[in-house]
């Protein structure tokens, strides 16, 4: 991987069969894997639009926008999302909500 061009790395890596468990993986291997998996770049530009396309839009794309750091803050508010409507008593809603 490390020999191939940083266009082609690119396309590579944002395809969406790699989650961003292995984007982080991949950027752990070495400094070329980890620049082309930089946190205001392609990659996890396209991870953050896959995973929530509705979202891209209120983003402007002239500004300097840390996608790593955005992918993190809206996992880690989803995951505080289903920890407290687990805390709901069960007796409020039907399991299929």
């Amino acid at each position: 991987l490390t020999d191939l061009p940083g266009e082609l790395l690119e396309l590579i890596l944002c395809c969406d069969v790699l989650g961003a468990a292995d984007i982080g993986r991949v950027s752990c291997t070495c400094r070329r894997l980890r620049e082309a998996c930089q946190p205001r770049g392609k990659v996890w530009r396209e991870r953050f639009r896959l995973r929530w396309p509705s979202l891209l839009k209120y983003y402007n794309h002239t500004d300097s926008v840390s996608w790593l750091e955005e992918y993190k803050a809206r996992h880690n508010a989803g995951l505080e999302a289903q920890r407290i409507v687990a805390s709901f008593s069960k007796r409020f809603f039907s399991e299929h909500v």
